[in-house]
């Protein structure tokens, strides 16, 4: 796995990570994930806010590419914040962002924000990790976490948002490309300055409501040249997700998410609105707010559906953490779409995380896990950075409430060496004749078939537990007499 600097048209100051399945790139001129792909694949995040606003792409100049980040708001500013020259979105995409670690996987930015009075880091790392698919042909996945951390530099408290907004746009977006995600009660996001309640009358995912034609199917695209529609996470869900899927791609790439973090999944839909209507973007955004409005109509509408619509962030040094996980992953072309994603286990004796993708209608799944190598990555970098022992228990505390039994034996399995252990040939022999003793001799038509009968055995040292564990005997052939 490596980490450079590539400049993209031999002029933007892209940051790459790859390993042997993925590579992804951030540009320092914005702080935008510009670019993830598996192995020589398409880029997803092709969407180019020079290229949307018919601007030269030949400029320098920080912009919004692929998935970018939305702080301090979501949305436009006000007429007066406009006026000072409060960008569209906040500062966070127009700020020159500052390389701070590149040790690969893992890369380190920060930028301010001088009229927000913030500053913001992003840490980025590209997981290796590997993918399994059952009974199909085997999938190719790359996976990378990112962490962003807010900085409250004002000596007053302050209300913002941070969305992160990740766009995709041709060749990866097309008419087919499919949306799916775990959003429930929705509504329609008005012009700037509506005041207008919009959500008494709310819609489900994947319903949305268009001034154009009426009710559509959020999966694919509205028709509309700038439609947009806010959706509550799931509130039975532990986790936020979304994906899309590209229709000859042979790809379907999402991201993963805390709901506690982010509560609000918001789809952008822009299409030419003449002839054809083709498709321009397509945004999968998921933060804070679901109102995309200036902060004079947030603080009006404090809560919809019962969740926040901004968040409150003390004096200095007050900060705020949150964090996702964006991951690729090859399809087959009869993939019927995504059904659901979840974050499960990576064994029943690990806190670890994996992830199930489930395919829409067909009960079949695709998993893609890290390798424990990462949890002795991030130990190590850790000690590094000069923490210790206890702060590094008081960051993983909340993983370890989940299931602290199952982190222990995580955590011996993962740092205890490998010991032999040397059993004496009585108890082995002892063993093997119980079981054989025990072992039905009735012939099978198929002795080598799965369900033919297997004998366990445990040997039990009385006061230390199981000394030795014996499992599946089973007679691969014809009796043989005298056993």
């Amino acid at each position: 796995m490596e980490g450079s600097k590539k400049p993209r048209r031999a002029t933007r100051p892209w940051i790459t990570l790859r390993n042997d399945a993925a590579a992804v790139a951030i540009d320092a001129a914005g702080g935008s994930i510009a670019s993830f792909v598996l192995g020589d694949g398409v880029n997803p995040l092709s969407w180019d806010s020079a290229v949307h606003d018919q601007q030269d792409v030949e400029k320098t100049a920080p912009r919004p590419l692929g998935h970018f980040l939305c702080l301090d708001r979501w949305g436009p500013p006000s007429v007066a914040e406009e006026a000072q020259g409060m960008p569209y979105h906040g500062e966070a995409s127009s700020r020159h962002w500052h390389v701070v670690e590149l040790d690969s996987p893992v890369v380190r930015l920060e930028a301010q924000l001088p009229m927000a009075g913030l500053a913001v880091e992003r840490r980025l790392e590209l997981v290796k990790c590997q993918a399994a698919r059952r009974a199909v042909d085997a999938p190719q996945g790359g996976a990378a976490v990112t962490m962003t951390q807010v900085k409250n530099i004002n000596q007053l408290g302050r209300i913002f948002n941070m969305v992160q907004h990740p766009s995709i746009a041709a060749p990866f977006l097309s008419a087919e490309t499919r949306v799916d995600c775990n959003g429930k009660r929705g509504f329609t996001q008005g012009p700037r300055g509506c005041a207008e309640v919009l959500w008494h009358a709310p819609r489900e995912f994947p319903a949305a409501v268009t001034a154009r034609d009426g009710v559509r199917d959020a999966h694919g695209m509205t028709g509309g040249a700038d439609d947009v529609f806010s959706y509550e996470v799931d509130p039975k869900e532990t986790y936020g997700w979304v994906t899309w899927q590209g229709g000859w791609s042979k790809c379907t790439s999402g991201y993963v998410w805390p709901r506690a973090e982010y509560p609000w999944v918001s789809l952008w839909c822009s299409s030419e609105v003449d002839g054809d209507q083709r498709p321009r973007a397509r945004g999968l955004e998921f933060g804070t707010t679901g109102l995309h409005q200036p902060f004079p109509i947030l603080t009006k509408h404090p809560r919809i559906f019962d969740l926040p619509t901004f968040e409150h962030l003390d004096a200095a040094p007050s900060s705020t953490r949150k964090s996702f996980c964006s991951f690729l992953l090859s399809i087959p072309s009869h993939f019927r779409g995504v059904q659901r994603v979840e974050l499960v286990a990576a064994a029943a004796a690990a806190p670890a995380r994996k992830l199930r993708i489930w395919e829409k209608d067909t009960g079949s799944s695709v998993e893609i896990a890290a390798e424990t190598e990462r949890w002795l990555d991030a130990v190590a970098k850790a000690v590094k950075e000069g923490w210790d022992g206890l702060q590094i228990q008081q960051a993983v505390a909340d993983v370890v409430a989940e299931d602290p039994v199952g982190c222990a034996r995580f955590m011996e399995t993962t740092h205890r060496p490998t010991q032999a252990v040397h059993y004496h040939d009585k108890m082995i022999q002892g063993a093997f004749s119980a079981m054989w003793s025990t072992y039905p001799r009735i012939p099978q038509e198929d002795p080598w078939a799965d369900n033919v009968p297997k004998v366990d055995c445990e040997v039990v040292c009385p006061g230390q537990g199981v000394v030795m564990t014996s499992s599946g005997l089973a007679l691969r052939g014809e009796p043989v007499e005298g056993l």
